[in-house]
């Protein structure tokens, strides 16, 4: 028997909502995600010592692909 977990949601559609409207749906979306830069700084410690810290820099989203538009 097969498990829950493997089957693939055939059935499954995306919604793009804009400002709470619902504008289209589609079978299929990709290209999901992110990526967050580093920004490095010098700090010096109360003893003079320098140290360098990392802070979370500029975030940037990859295009996403939308499949098989619905009407």
């Amino acid at each position: 028997m097969s498990d829950i977990h493997d089957i693939e949601f055939l059935g499954a559609q995306f919604a793009l909502e804009l400002e709470s409207v619902e504008m289209a749906r589609f079978t299929g979306v990709s290209g999901l995600g992110y990526e967050t830069a580093v920004v490095e700084y010098q700090d010096s410690l109360m003893d003079g010592k320098l140290i360098t810290r990392k802070r979370p820099g500029r975030t940037t989203f990859n295009d996403i692909v939308l499949k098989r538009g619905l009407s």
